[in-house]
């Protein structure tokens, strides 16, 4: 008997795959009946698609079945001890006008115990075409129960993006900053992300993993569950992607975009998506439990430091000079009365920042080598430490002396040419400089080693994680042409080796936050500035990887040129995020430019913050973040955040410290010991049954440590 779809599930799950197509038009959620394939549009691929030049194959129409019975996908289930396996094979495919000698098996393994698939796709480019993309799997119009208006999406963007009905938020035209500083140019986005439609029509949110994807997965949830979608594999360099056709045609497409690059057969592999009754906290969950990430040993000063300092006025991109080595006293002193433990020098170097990379060598205008190292001498004796700025990325092409290594070991495009990139400066020009090239690992490990035999305690590797990926075609560097994230891994591993004078480890800290990285490195820097106003959420990293740090910058009120106007109306939410969430401070100290010494009120609001979270970071070791999932309720005035130790809690909270303000738990406890900026009793409790309610009064911020009573 001929069926126009077979069905497949669980007790949780079901699907429905169209017989002749092969694509996903149910998925349905068995718990509560819900399929949440709402729409299934025509006009853009379904359930996968491969790019060969400009023609994109997907799924068989049925015309095409029909003109040739080849195209037909052929489907079969095979019971496994722990699940069901189906396999969908397309023999060939078509654009309808020429068949491609292309094979393609799909394997979605359905467990028996969970609501959970698992795809995997093998593609055997029998006819050797150059392939471009695949993107796989592709599931369309996606939204939860009954109002798409409803729905939740986060995903990993930069640490975390949060998005209230990104049906309607991605079609939102977003408001455009711009803002001038010095040679550099940037724009803003308020109030939306998207805006304008791709040429299918869609409203298309992505990027590539990972820079600046920080994990592979994204969840859409309401109050009633969820959907996870994630890539528990590595797959070469990936797009995460969360299209929707607005608010005309609501849904969300869910999909995940390989870069092939080439003429050769490939896999995607291991993409899970999985039904949950929670929200994004439950994804999170599932994306830990597939990723085991060993823990670094870190320097012994690390974990009690809480913020540095970051001088970028050692010489600017235009050779402008603010500091020298000899400066480097003061500095230190500055950094003290800022009640901070860590200076970052940056325009050190020959030429200065975003120009004289990669000549990581003491500049000549700025002092001599000894200089240098009498400096760095001055803040070990005091009890500072110093980190260095390195770029990962680039190098200056105007340098004649390093003409072939940079042949060597730039990035190669597709057609053999060096990939080239500009910042600031218009006159400069920057070769993209490959990440698995020995050469340049090479080159990084000696200017880290530089620093250090200097006296330096750490380094900050920029764009290493934020910058996107890119694909090498170099036929010189024996590596796969998406091997780009694994060069930054080894390069990292062997820094992990290099010591400082006093033995220990150096401290690493990066550009952008990776899962791929953060094993390797110290911190993480999400600047989160950049998406204050259009969703930035660095709990979703914070709360799926809770062990790892993320560094973010925060900005003074008043006198700041450097940002915008609308950054600097944000200061003390950007101080209080960082508290809570317990992430290490990064504090500008640029003259006239970016300093809070120019902002006396946010400056003496600052060092009673830092205060605070040295005390926390001294007393209380081990706890782990747990967001916001020890709390039942709190005041709206409120930010809190939740931690765990055996059978202790901590909560850090922040509020503007003009109201009196609730929080309960989930759970009685006893109330321990607490600490706020005010230095005064603000917080009081009361014991009601089955919880504990706390009252915090006319306090900006703060600890409360609890411990947990048995019912």
């Amino acid at each position: 008997m001929f069926k126009s779809r077979k069905r497949f599930g669980n007790e949780y799950i079901s699907i429905a795959i169209d017989t002749t197509s092969g694509e996903i038009l149910e998925l349905l959620n068995k718990q509560n009946g819900d399929n949440l394939i709402k729409s299934t549009p025509f006009s853009i691929p379904s359930m996968f698609s491969i790019l060969v030049g400009s023609v994109r194959l997907s799924v068989p129409k049925l015309v095409m079945v029909r003109n040739n019975p080849d195209l037909r996908a052929q489907i079969s289930e095979v019971k496994r001890d722990n699940g069901t396996e189906i396999n969908i094979i397309y023999n060939k495919l078509s654009d309808g006008t020429t068949v491609y000698d292309i094979q393609l098996a799909i394997i979605i393994f359905l467990p028996d115990d969970s609501g959970k698939l698992i795809l995997s796709a093998d593609v055997k480019n029998n006819g050797g075409y150059d392939v471009e993309k695949f993107c796989f799997p592709i599931i369309s119009g996606i939204y939860l129960g009954e109002n798409y208006k409803n729905d939740t999406l986060v995903y990993p963007y930069n640490s975390g993006m949060k998005f209230h009905n990104p049906v309607e938020y991605f079609a939102k035209k977003p408001k455009s900053i711009f803002w001038r500083w010095q040679e550099y140019r940037y724009c803003y986005h308020m109030d939306g992300c998207c805006g304008v439609k791709n040429a299918d029509g869609l409203y298309s949110y992505s990027s590539l993993y990972s820079g600046a994807t920080s994990m592979a997965w994204f969840d859409l949830y309401d109050d009633n569950g969820g959907i996870y979608f994630g890539m528990h594999e590595r797959n070469g360099i990936c797009r995460l992607k969360a299209d929707t056709f607005g608010p005309d045609s609501p849904g969300m497409i869910f999909s995940i975009e390989k870069t092939v690059e080439n003429i050769e057969s490939f896999c995607l592999n291991n993409v899970v998506i999985a039904l949950h009754e929670g929200d994004w906290h439950d994804g999170a969950d599932i994306y830990r439990a597939a990723h085991e990430i060993e823990e670094l040993k870190e320097p012994t000063w690390w974990n009690k430091s809480v913020s540095l300092a970051a001088h970028y006025d050692f010489k600017y991109q235009n050779g402008g000079i603010v500091h020298r080595f000899s400066d480097i006293p003061s500095l230190v002193e500055q950094a003290k009365s800022l009640n901070t433990d860590h200076l970052l020098f940056s325009g050190w170097h020959t030429d200065g920042f975003d120009n004289g990379f990669p000549e990581y060598y003491a500049d000549k205008d700025l002092g001599s080598e000894q200089d240098l190292a009498t400096g760095l001498k001055y803040a070990a004796d005091n009890g500072v430490k110093v980190s260095f700025y390195i770029n990962t990325r680039i190098a200056n092409r105007k340098f004649e002396h390093l003409t072939e290594f940079i042949k060597d070991n730039a990035v190669i495009k597709r057609d053999g040419t060096p990939e080239v990139e500009g910042y600031g400066d218009a006159t400069i020009s920057f070769a993209t400089m490959c990440a698995s090239s020995e050469g340049w690992k090479n080159r990084l490990l000696q200017a880290i080693e530089y620093v250090v035999d200097l006296g330096a305690t750490g380094v900050y590797l920029d764009q290493l994680a934020m910058a996107p990926p890119k694909t090498c075609h170099s036929k010189d560097h024996n590596h796969r042409s998406d091997d780009w994230c694994e060069g930054y891994k080894d390069m990292l591993a062997k820094a992990n080796k290099i010591k400082t004078k006093s033995g220990e480890p150096i401290s690493i800290i990066i550009e952008g936050c990776s899962d791929l990285f953060g094993s390797l490195v110290n911190g993480s820097l999400v600047s989160t500035f950049i998406s204050l106003h259009s969703g930035a959420f660095p709990e979703l990293y914070r709360y799926t990887f809770p062990k790892q740090r993320l560094v973010d910058m925060v900005y003074p009120k008043n006198n700041l040129a450097m940002r915008p106007v609308h950054v600097a109306q944000r200061s003390s939410d950007m101080i209080n995020k960082s508290f809570v969430t317990d992430i290490y401070f990064w504090v500008y100290d640029l003259e006239e430019d970016n300093s809070f010494f120019e902002d006396p009120e946010q400056l003496g609001y600052l060092k009673k913050v830092i205060e605070l979270k040295k005390n926390w970071h001294q007393k209380y070791v081990g706890f782990v973040f747990a967001d916001e999932k020890g709390i039942s309720e709190k005041s709206e005035e409120l930010t809190a955040k939740f931690y765990y130790k055996d059978d202790l809690c901590l909560i850090a909270y922040a509020s503007d410290g003009k109201t009196v303000c609730d929080l309960k738990t989930i759970f009685p406890a006893e109330l321990i010991e607490f600490n706020c900026a005010e230095g005064v009793d603000s917080v009081y409790e009361e014991l009601v049954p089955d919880l504990c309610y706390i009252k915090i009064a006319y306090s900006r911020c703060g600890t409360i440590l609890l411990k947990k009573l048995k019912n």
